[in-house]
């Protein structure tokens, strides 16, 4: 801010002003400068009842110890609030990074049980199919023994009525021989229903035979 002289003319010692000018010369400026920085940074810290937003973070937390630590032995010494304003912004910050990495061992904890839970949720599912497609099975089986035991039981009531159809036809009573040789066969076309058996079509042919009528039934 202001030029800054050592005298040095007949008036004044030689001596006096040699060792004025070296020890100027040897002044690491810049340690001073950082004392006042630092000292009017701990100082505002002290006066706001020291805040945790107000301390060193960071690269200004390893430049401040360095700053400590390299004392020149001529410069004024560091004081006890700079001392411990440099230690708590250590402290603050080794305390953040305690506190982050409990909160990423937690989101990773979580992280974890998420996926063995998503993992037994998928063993579960795949389970659940499995027991659908064994009851799917199941299912279609018990679908096709009910199917061949209806199938079995019409064509052994086909059989029966057949037999009575020729029991009316031999009885002379033709007209019940027909109906009952009809009600053996299936009622339409399709396969889905009453099986077709030889015996219904002998019934019906004995039948059509003894009425010599021509007409045309489905196969």
């Amino acid at each position: 801010a202001r030029l800054n002289f050592i005298f040095c003319t007949p008036r004044d010692p030689f001596e006096n002003a040699v060792d004025t000018l070296v020890s100027a010369l040897s002044t690491d400026i810049e340690w001073f400068r950082e004392h006042t920085r630092i000292a009017s940074l701990a100082r505002r810290w002290v006066v706001e009842n020291q805040p945790g937003r107000l301390l060193l973070r960071g690269q200004d937390i390893a430049d401040g110890e360095n700053w400590r630590d390299a004392h020149p032995f001529d410069a004024p010494a560091v004081t006890a609030v700079q001392a411990r304003f440099i230690s708590e912004s250590r402290r603050a910050a080794a305390r953040r990074q305690r506190r982050w990495i409990f909160g990423a061992l937690g989101v990773a904890t979580l992280t974890a049980a998420l996926s063995i839970f998503a993992y037994f949720q998928s063993v579960e599912a795949d389970r659940q199919r499995g027991v659908a497609v064994v009851n799917a099975e199941e299912a279609a089986l018990q679908k096709g023994v009910a199917l061949r035991q209806r199938d079995q039981a019409l064509i052994t009531q086909s059989l029966f009525l057949a037999d009575l159809s020729a029991q009316r036809l031999e009885a002379g009573d033709d007209g019940d021989a027909l109906a009952l040789a009809l009600s053996a066969l299936p009622e339409a076309p399709s396969m889905n229903g009453r099986p077709l058996t030889p015996e219904a079509l002998a019934a019906l042919r004995d039948t059509r035979l003894r009425y010599r009528v021509i007409s045309r039934f489905p196969a």
